[in-house]
């Protein structure tokens, strides 16, 4: 019953139900050139942050993985095979 009367009471004086702006830290909204990863897949978080300080957007490396992580491009790491050995390229 208060919910609905704290949402009455707003639209009376605001006229919206809309939530009102807050204080606190501004988001960064970044536009990441998405067309960079898909030509080479293995650039890097910090090689983002470089690309994006030459264009004047100063960002930290964890919101550039934050924005990556949230269109689905997550970060891995190669597997480390042995090398090949002498016996083994006799075999071949």
């Amino acid at each position: 019953r208060s919910s609905v009367q704290t949402i009455v009471r707003k639209y009376k004086h605001h006229g919206t139900t809309q939530p009102s702006l807050r204080s606190g830290r501004k988001i960064v909204k970044l536009i990441l050139k998405i067309n960079v990863l898909q030509i080479n897949p293995k650039t890097t978080a910090n090689e983002l942050v470089k690309m994006l300080v030459e264009t004047g957007r100063k960002v930290s490396i964890s919101t550039v993985k934050r924005v990556l992580y949230q269109h689905n491009l997550k970060g891995c790491s190669a597997l480390k095979k042995p090398l090949l050995q002498n016996h083994h390229k006799k075999r071949l």
